[in-house]
């Protein structure tokens, strides 16, 4: 799986990033915080909103072309953004375990 951060600043954007990500084969989701969405909908997108980073993760071993594609939505956190961001993850893989014990 390869993973990137990405940052869409409008409907112009998302539109060109559905275009460029439908052209491969893989599966792509799009995650902003808990909420996990298809890369190649535009509804999708719209939902998660713009101006923020989102977390691009393609189930795929090698996607350079991809990576090359998407190079202008690409978006590198700052060491504060990381921290939070990996800290959010940790939460919500805690909620799910949480969750899937009380059932």
């Amino acid at each position: 799986m390869s993973e990137m951060n990405i940052s869409l600043k409008g409907p112009e954007d998302a539109l060109e990033f559905v275009r460029r990500v439908e052209k491969y084969p893989y599966t792509m989701d799009l995650c902003c915080g808990s909420i996990v969405v298809d890369a190649k909908s535009i509804l999708g997108i719209l939902y998660l909103g713009f101006d923020h980073v989102v977390h691009l993760k393609v189930h795929a071993g090698e996607c350079g072309e991809l990576r090359k594609d998407l190079k202008n939505f690409e978006k590198s956190l700052e060491k504060q953004e990381i921290r939070i961001f990996s800290f959010l993850q940790k939460c919500d893989k805690l909620s799910t375990t949480s969750l899937q014990r009380q059932k």
